[in-house]
């Protein structure tokens, strides 16, 4: 735990400099990992790419080598490791992340289309959410909000933290998801 503190406090220092005795090049890190959801620790052997703060909750991007595949591990969820590293010059985060609102990198491409009422319109166009959104106002102080993501996974839980002030446009299978999310917290408080 001690070593955990120390690398979140080089973290918040600015990051690992390129020589310092917290950060070393190398190729392979093993350590020990709780999923989200999950009650056990399972150890895991990854290529480090990059960590990043991303909505205020620090992550390890990585190549998992048991799965072939990139993967997103939470630094708070991780223990029982003995390396730390530099940023990767092969990976590219925010490629990575392009079609993301925030960490969940799919595969697919979901057009997103939101109204926001004159109440969230303002909150809503005075920050850049993500790259390629596309914000358009109209008559009575309300906003279209358009954006490209690969996933549905984070824009639920966006668009439900503005409740009444947005509603879903399209996709279709969004409207859908968020309807059956609606009608299950009706259900808690009834």
């Amino acid at each position: 735990m001690d070593r955990m503190y120390r690398i979140f406090q080089a973290i918040k220092a600015g990051g690992f400099p390129n020589r310092t005795p917290l950060a070393r090049e190398i190729e392979v890190l093993s350590f020990d990992c709780k999923k989200l959801n999950s009650t056990s620790f399972e150890r895991r052997t990854i290529e480090p790419y990059q960590m990043a703060c991303i909505q205020n909750q620090w992550y390890c991007f990585r190549i998992d080598l048991r799965r072939r595949a990139i993967r997103t591990f939470v630094l708070a969820r991780i223990s029982g490791h003995r390396q730390t590293f530099i940023k990767s010059e092969r990976f590219s985060l925010l490629k990575f992340l392009k079609g993301s609102l925030g960490v969940f990198a799919g595969k697919g491409k979901c057009s997103i289309h939101i109204c926001f009422d004159a109440f969230a319109a303002q909150l809503v166009g005075e920050r850049v959410w993500h790259t390629g959104q596309q914000i358009q106002e109209l008559t009575g102080g309300e906003i279209e909000f358009r954006v490209t993501l690969s996933s549905l996974q984070e824009i639920e839980p966006w668009i439900l933290k503005w409740g009444v002030h947005a509603q879903v446009l399209g996709p279709t299978e969004l409207i859908e998801r968020l309807r059956e999310i609606a009608l299950k917290q009706v259900a808690l408080y009834s």
